[in-house]
């Protein structure tokens, strides 16, 4: 009696044990599937939150710049125009505002302008810029302008900077070497005026700053 006891408890404990294999088996798919699928994701969430905050800080590297670049422009050096080596060391700015990123890939502009009535309209105009323009240049690129509400009168004189950036995503030569050839570069523009601080006075009675190889602005267009 005892031996057919133990000989049905054994063949139960073999039939559970059969059954028990499928489930692990099941389990341990899942499992794999699961992890197949969730690396991938979090891969991707890492790499696109290392690159959201660099691109970020290098847009906020290029709006510092730019209001650098006009803050020490508007204070001039006590001469008319800027002196060159004066303009080099403004410029050179560049290269602690925006480290780690390389100072080599900022495109830098600067203009000082003034506001004329013609008409009845107030019309700005660039009368000098760095680098340097011809007149023809700087008559075409006035009329792209818009006065700022703050210089709203004639005889007002102001200073416009303006940097512009390629970024270059972190991970793009990785990318590409499993996707192919890819471009995902793009370009971080800021500008701003700014009033002159110091500089001379000009034909109006407001302080004006004239770049190197530049003139005061006219009396009249």
């Amino acid at each position: 009696m005892l031996r057919l006891r133990d000989s049905l408890h054994r063949l139960r404990g073999w039939g559970a044990g059969r059954a028990a294999r499928p489930r692990i088996a099941d389990e341990s798919g899942a499992v794999t599937i699961e992890f197949a699928v969730l690396v991938p994701l979090l891969f991707i969430l890492i790499v696109g939150a290392a690159e959201y905050v660099n691109a970020i800080d290098n847009r906020n590297k290029v709006s510092a710049l730019t209001r650098t670049l006009a803050e020490l422009t508007s204070q001039g050096d006590g001469m008319n125009p800027i002196s060159a080596s004066l303009m080099g060391q403004i410029t050179g700015a560049a290269e602690p505002v925006l480290a780690p990123f390389p100072a080599s890939g900022a495109t830098m502009k600067l203009a000082a302008i003034g506001v004329y009535s013609d008409k009845g309209q107030l019309t700005p105009f660039i009368c000098s810029s760095w680098p340097a323009q011809s007149a023809a240049q700087r008559k075409d690129a006035s009329k792209k302008l818009a006065i700022p509400s703050i210089y709203g009168r004639a005889g007002a004189r102001y200073i416009s900077a303006e940097v512009s950036m390629d970024y270059q995503p972190l991970f793009e030569a990785f990318l590409t070497r499993f996707l192919g050839p890819l471009d995902l570069s793009f370009s971080w523009n800021e500008s701003l005026t700014w009033p002159a601080r110091g500089g001379v006075e000009g034909e109006s009675s407001e302080r004006e700053i004239v770049f190197p190889g530049g003139q005061v602005c006219p009396a009249k267009l």
